[in-house]
């Protein structure tokens, strides 16, 4: 506890960069390591904790690193009420990054531990720090509003060379300090944000709950509340942002909605309430109408929303954040009034459409679970649904542009599609509460296309949670959709004994089970040469079947005779020819001999080739029942 300031924020840090380079991790090679190295610069998070899931080595060394004291070192250096704490320090900085490591993919042993010792009463430093910090963003992003006004109207005023001039002096007096500014209005709070969110990874309530209400506390800090006027006092700036490439602050945007969803998530109807009633309705309302996608298309004159016209003037919100290197990350993608090229313009429309999916996240995590009406008609009564489904129509008509060529495509196809199918999961699942239908029906019913477009896409199951039954929706894969791989009734999971729920529900399981894995299997066997075997299966059955009963109506219909019978008609025929007046005239008529001689020969020889074909579809049908499902079989059997 007692040590030098510089010691304090060397130890942090080292701390933090062994959970990057593993030195006792044999598998991690050199290359490795200085891959992870640059990372730890770039304050990104470790490879092993993006995984899905993160590693189990990575998973052990937070838990090894948190048993040791790196807990209580991150609480310790976060306590304000520590005698000569200051709040701006690089310790605070070190402290918080390391929170975020130790936390990083919502490791629950270690959430427990800070879930711990932030439910006692000596906690009351470490949420009046964070306080403290969003906070002071939020003043310090109005003073930067504030000065940009001042420069402004100084323009207006004193003309440009005046002007120019008393902001070179302003520049060189405050230099010594504007990178502290920056640090204040920004870096710290974007680490707040990541910390808060990585604590409620995994619906962890006790931490939902702790950073709403500190009960033990002599003074208890919402955290939520003063997370979302921090976001307020972003959102005025996000499309400048946007446009001059400070993706920074767009980031920090779609972290604090990712958050408020990991808060909610569970659910938590303590903090969905909660929530509900700081605005967040509103906040949302102004970014869906304000964000929206620019169009890229060849020949369009559209500019995205919010645009610059300053020939590449840096806007209030290009100062420095959150990076070990120090260095400033925003740039300026805009000259000389030239629009942004193609490339800069896809990844700017990937951002708008990154900040409106965590909104729509977050209005979804605001719905899991109600129990009642009360926020879906706070919702219904406050949200611009007639925004929403403007930009539902949006993406739908961006996937459906008609033209070809990269300079038609204005979104990612992938987004597009993501954020579509969001807006209309979201709008499907509150219309269960409209129960007058004077609010989302009409506008489904006014825009069929889209709405059929995205719900052909879009799945549901029911579930039972606390004796209520659930809809939860989802986007279907695309080999799920009519006329794919996946397109299938799956009869056999219904294949159950339905006299005893119990017992149903338990076969019901096991056949949904036995059906994933044999699309595993099969999905296994798309990846090869031989994937018709399992993609045409069906129709291989259906094939052989047909072709039988064409061989066999065929031979029926055709006059097929056996060889006896063939015999037989030639010993008549030979009679007939060694005697043609003998007694009751010929024994062959003529028509049997036009018959035999000309018909039955086509009907043998095109039997014989449909056979050929059949004994080649039989030989394809056995592949595929050796190659595709007989294993299929053989696992049921094992198990």
């Amino acid at each position: 506890k007692q040590c030098d300031e510089s010691v304090r924020v060397m130890g942090l840090r080292a701390v933090r960069l062994i959970m990057y380079l593993q030195p006792d991790n044999s598998k991690v090679s050199a290359s490795d390591r200085d891959k992870e190295l640059q990372r730890f610069l770039d304050n990104d998070p470790p490879s092993e904790s993006v995984a899905h899931p993160p590693s189990q080595a990575f998973r052990d060394l937070q838990v090894q690193v948190a048993s040791l004291g790196g807990v209580q070192a991150v609480l310790y250096s976060l306590d304000s009420t520590v005698p000569g704490f200051q709040h701006d320090t690089d310790a605070v900085l070190a402290a918080l990054r390391l929170g975020v490591t130790l936390l990083e993919g919502g490791n629950k042993t270690v959430q427990d531990m800070f879930a711990s010792l932030l439910s006692q009463s000596a906690s009351q430093g470490f949420f009046s720090l964070l306080k403290t910090l969003l906070d002071e963003s939020v003043e310090g992003i109005r003073k930067q509003k504030k000065k940009e006004k001042q420069k402004a109207a100084e323009r207006a005023t004193l003309g440009a060379g005046e002007s120019r001039r008393r902001e070179s002096v302003s520049n060189l007096q405050q230099g010594a300090d504007q990178s502290v500014e920056g640090k204040t209005a920004h870096t710290y709070s974007l680490e707040v944000v990541k910390l808060m969110r990585r604590m409620c990874l995994g619906q962890n309530q006790v931490l939902q709950d702790v950073l709403r209400n500190q009960r033990l506390n002599h003074e208890s800090v919402d955290l939520y509340s003063h997370l979302i006027k921090y976001l307020f006092v972003l959102e005025p700036g996000m499309n400048v942002a946007i446009d001059q490439g400070n993706e920074e602050l767009v980031q920090a945007m779609i972290r604090g909605f990712n958050m408020l969803s990991d808060a909610m998530r569970g659910p938590n109807r303590t903090n969905q309430a909660a929530i509900c009633n700081t605005g967040i309705f509103d906040l949302a309302d102004l970014i869906n109408v304000k964000v929206k996608t620019a169009d890229l298309s060849e020949g369009s004159a559209q500019a995205p929303p919010g645009a610059s016209a300053s020939g590449g003037k840096k806007g209030p919100f290009s100062s420095r954040v959150a990076s070990d290197n120090g260095m400033t990350k925003s740039a300026d993608h805009t000259a000389g009034g030239v629009g942004p090229s193609l490339a800069e313009g896809l990844r700017q429309n990937g951002l708008r459409s990154e900040l409106r999916r965590a909104v729509n996240k977050c209005l979804l995590a605001v719905l899991e679970g109600v129990q009642d009406d009360a926020i879906p008609q706070q919702m219904l009564s406050t949200l611009d649904w007639g925004s929403l489904m403007n930009q539902m129509n949006s993406c739908y008509s961006f996937r459906h542009k008609k033209g070809s060529g990269a300079a038609m495509v204005s979104l990612d196809p992938q987004l597009c599609e993501a954020e579509g199918v969001g807006y209309y999961h979201l709008m499907v699942f509150i219309q269960h509460f409209d129960t007058q239908n004077a609010v989302i029906a009409p506008l489904l019913r006014k825009n069929p296309q889209s709405v059929a477009y995205y719900k052909e896409r879009t799945g549901f199951v029911e579930i039972q949670r606390e004796g209520r039954i659930e809809l939860c929706y989802f986007r279907l894969l695309d080999s799920c959709l009519p006329k794919e791989t996946l397109d299938k009734p799956f009869l056999q999971m219904y294949d159950t004994e339905r006299a005893e729920p119990d017992n149903k529900n338990l076969q019901y399981l096991e056949n949904m089970c036995a059906l994933v894995d044999r699309e595993l299997f099969h999905a296994e066997i798309r990846k090869t040469p031989l994937a018709f075997t399992a993609n045409q299966w069906d129709h291989i059955r259906s094939a052989s079947f047909y072709l039988a009963f064409l061989i066999q109506s065929c031979l029926v219909a055709g006059g097929y005779m056996t060889r006896a019978a063939a015999d037989e008609y030639a010993a008549l025929k030979e009679r007939d020819a060694a005697d043609p007046s003998a007694e009751g005239g010929p024994r062959v008529v003529e028509r049997d001999i036009w018959f035999f001689d000309n018909v039955l020969p086509v009907v043998v020889v095109v039997a014989r080739w449909m056979a050929v074909g059949y004994l080649a579809l039989c030989v394809v049908r056995a592949l595929s029942f050796v190659w595709a499902h007989a294993p299929i079989l053989k696992m049921g059997v094992e198990e």
